[in-house]
């Protein structure tokens, strides 16, 4: 019967164990809607005569067009931090995209974010 009890006990042990953890792994941080930000970036036109461009955006509205005195002129706007796009130039290469594009099944369910990217890019640079 001893014995019985000591495996009782460790397999009580073990599912709670368990049970804790798939609780912690349910309440992992989930991206939410909060306040709505709106953030401008440009990219300095320096001496480029050409740049290639990379856009990364897994969910929302983009809107891509010329006019900018710079690079790169951008208005950002959304409502989930995770969505807050990245801006890097460099050899030559103009990249804005979201941090983790293939992350965003996690916003299954949210149904008002808001995620705008009003993309401006120099005329004068093929």
């Amino acid at each position: 019967m001893n014995k019985r009890a000591g495996w009782f006990r460790r397999g009580a042990k073990l599912a709670l164990v368990l049970c804790v953890g798939l609780l912690i792994a349910g309440c992992a941080s989930k991206p939410r809607v909060g306040e709505t930000r709106t953030e401008s970036q440009s990219v300095d036109l320096g001496d480029a005569k050409a740049a290639r461009v990379e856009i990364s955006m897994g969910a929302g509205e983009l809107g891509v067009t010329g006019g900018a005195e710079k690079l790169l002129e951008a208005d950002f706007t959304y409502n989930v931090a995770e969505l807050k796009p990245q801006v890097a130039y460099t050899g030559g290469t103009l990249v804005v995209k979201q941090p983790d594009v293939e992350g965003l099944p996690a916003l299954q369910g949210i149904t008002d974010f808001r995620n705008e990217w009003d993309l401006r890019l120099h005329d004068g640079t093929p």
